[in-house]
């Protein structure tokens, strides 16, 4: 749930960028912003599910 959380939350950033600022967004450049803010979640984990999930990021790299 916290993933679809964190891809949602990027996507809506990436929009208002678009609305507001018109800033075009990529691919790349939201996959990056939502593997930074998932990376920043990790740390509220317990050590299972961290080591697990920041395997899972780093093989998005």
């Amino acid at each position: 749930m916290e993933i679809f959380t964190i891809a949602a939350w990027e996507i809506w950033k990436q929009r208002n960028a678009l609305i507001f600022r018109r800033i075009a967004s990529t691919f790349h450049s939201w996959k990056d912003c939502f593997i930074d803010t998932a990376k920043l979640q990790v740390y509220r984990l317990n050590d299972s599910l961290r080591d697990s999930l920041t395997e899972w990021l780093n093989s998005l790299l």
